[in-house]
């Protein structure tokens, strides 16, 4: 034990328990700050490998391809002429998946073909609908080969967000360490109670 001066000049007792609590309190404050911070920089790389991942996939060349128009003839699932249905609900929505084998009619060098394909989505297909069709490398497909790189600029705005998001709490965490640590606190709390 040993003796402390006071803001009003008075002579206070300094025990070993007040100095373990400080103590404690700077370790907790301390242990939860680096958390915060490494947490932080680990988000920070893989925003980085992101928005790397998202410009690389922009980059790529698209495939050449011929879009034809089409004309569905006909709808049939199950022996029916219409779309099956499938519903599925959860707390935060309702989909609505239509199953249908679908025949089309296209022309390609002024003859009519067929091109029959089986679809599982929202679309619900009527005969006499209009959609596109697309053709590369000899294959004819509903579906855009193109449409996939939608996907590099999902995470090239995702990784951005993570990389601001980043470098915001690590200049916080630099310009205070109380606020880091409560960041820290509050992220293995919201992990505990998931």
């Amino acid at each position: 034990m040993g003796t402390i001066a006071t803001k009003n000049g008075s002579v206070g007792i300094k025990t070993e328990r007040n100095e373990r609590s400080t103590n404690y309190k700077n370790t907790a404050v301390t242990g939860l700050a680096w958390y915060t911070k490494l947490t932080t920089w680990l988000t920070l790389f893989f925003g980085v490998i992101m928005v790397i991942g998202g410009v690389y996939v922009m980059t790529l060349p698209d495939i050449d391809v011929t879009v034809m128009k089409a004309s569905v003839t006909s709808v049939t699932w199950n022996g029916k002429d219409d779309c099956g249905v499938t519903s599925s609900s959860n707390k935060k929505s309702n989909s609505v998946v239509y199953h249908c084998d679908v025949v089309t009619k296209y022309k390609e060098h002024d003859a009519d073909k067929a091109y029959e394909f089986y679809s599982a989505t929202g679309t619900r297909y009527k005969p006499g609908d209009e959609i596109d069709l697309y053709k590369y490398d000899g294959i004819v497909s509903q579906l855009d080969p193109n449409a996939w790189k939608s996907i590099g600029w999902i995470a090239l705005i995702f990784g951005a967000i993570l990389v601001l998001g980043s470098l915001f709490w690590l200049w916080v965490c630099s310009w205070n360490k109380t606020i880091c640590a409560i960041k820290g606190g509050a992220s293995m709390l919201g992990q505990a109670l998931d």
